[in-house]
């Protein structure tokens, strides 16, 4: 692959990362205005209604973008996994491919033997980091216009193939969404200020309404993740940070109202990164600062899981590096695979939810991205050995490593039934 490839797609990579620490950078240190903080007991028994159109093909709010229907690559793997259990599901990844000179990236899908590829998005723009919805029924990812140098978040309905976009002003942090359980709404973290303060957004996928959530904090907001009942939206944020600018995570129902410190008694460390187990009773979160600013043992830097009201905080495995990527629970609630690291320097752990040893994947080189199949069987996971990025599957129940062949290269896979 030629230099301007290989630039071209870290820069992809590497774009969420350096724009947020960036953004840490510039922060102020005057106060926010004032929110409501309530005690975990203040939860509401119900969340605000968010109005909530009723599905429709006719109800799209833009013209829609017609792409074909999924079709066979026409580049084929040189050579398909054979396993002697089989792995359910679907798995759509950003695809890299360089078929003449220029870069072609695109959101594929296949199964977990690396079969049945087939495009997702076919277009002139760069597709890339895509999550799939809940019901399996839509797919969303950012578009890269090549021409303008904008990208914006679409969507494709996967049972018609029809494309639209659900931003059309340009958006700078390319990172991925969290889709509401119901299907309706997406929720991202992005900035359209000077000072690059982030703000978490929610769209509206068939009505295309925009609302910035948390446009009365001048810090620090991101890495939405809506919870598995729909009622919360879980943060990170360091609008009660004052001179240490560190981060707490950060509860809002999703109309950004009912907001709620979970993390408030830890002025020494930032909290980020919150990740809702898939019963919506845990939330996963790194926590992250040099031990020697703390005076309590029991606040050391690494993966942490606390109930969903922010009690019973404990530490699962110490980790002493920033990590940029929210951690993964898997779908059985057993397992979370945690990143000690920001991509330059990652590693993957699999840590047992209910506390033990963290397993590491024995891969050179560094590991990002992980998506777990429906069944918690196995998990997939971006590989970069220096040279090329690829896709490697790793099976639970044995720790069998086997690479997924691929033409070209493979990154930010995601994993649906």
């Amino acid at each position: 692959m030629s230099d301007f490839s290989c630039q071209k797609l870290l820069g992809f990579v590497t774009v969420v990362v350096f724009a947020f620490l960036s953004a840490c950078s510039s922060g102020t240190n005057t106060m926010p205005p004032s929110t409501t903080t309530a005690d975990a007991s203040l939860i509401p028994a119900q969340p605000p209604v968010i109005s909530t159109p009723t599905p429709s093909p006719t109800s799209l709010p833009f013209t829609p973008t017609p792409t074909a229907q999924l079709s066979t690559l026409v580049l084929t793997p040189t050579a398909i996994q054979k396993f002697s259990v089989e792995i359910p599901g679907w798995i759509a990844y950003t695809a890299i491919l360089e078929p003449g000179p220029s870069v072609r990236i695109d959101i594929a899908r296949m199964t977990a033997d690396g079969g049945n590829q087939a495009w997702i998005t076919e277009t002139d723009n760069d597709s890339l980091i895509s999550v799939f919805s809940m019901d399996s029924e839509w797919i969303a990812y950012w578009s890269f216009d090549l021409q303008t140098q904008i990208s914006n978040l679409w969507v494709t309905d996967l049972e018609t193939g029809i494309s639209k976009p659900l931003t059309t002003e340009g958006v700078i942090f390319m990172s991925p969404v969290s889709w509401s359980p119901d299907g309706s709404f997406i929720a991202y973290e992005d900035t359209y200020s000077e000072d690059l303060a982030m703000d978490v957004f929610r769209v509206g996928v068939y009505d295309g309404s925009l609302v910035n959530l948390t446009e009365e904090s001048p810090f620090i907001d991101g890495a939405p993740a809506w919870s598995p009942n729909g009622r919360w939206i879980a943060f990170h944020s360091n609008r009660e940070g004052q001179e240490s600018e560190t981060e707490d995570i950060w509860l809002m129902s999703p109309d950004g109202t009912d907001l709620q410190n979970l993390t408030s008694k830890t002025p020494s460390w930032s909290d980020r990164n919150p990740a809702w187990s898939p019963d919506g009773s845990h939330i996963a979160f790194y926590r992250q600062g040099s031990a020697s600013d703390s005076i309590s043992s029991a606040d050391l830097p690494g993966l942490w899981v606390m109930n969903a009201d922010g009690s019973n905080q404990r530490m699962l495995v110490p980790f002493d590096t920033f990590a940029s990527e929210p951690p993964v629970w898997s779908p059985d609630g057993k397992w979370i695979a945690a990143s000690d690291g920001v991509p330059e320097f990652s590693d993957i752990y699999l840590v047992p939810a209910e506390g033990g040893g963290a397993v590491p994947i024995p891969l050179p080189g560094l590991e990002r991205s992980v998506c777990w199949s429906p069944d918690s069987s196995a998990l997939m996971l971006t590989h970069d050995d220096g040279e090329n990025l690829s896709l490697m599957l790793v099976i639970l129940e044995t720790m069998d490593i086997l690479p997924i062949e691929l033409e070209g290269w493979g990154d930010y896979c995601d994993w649906t039934f």
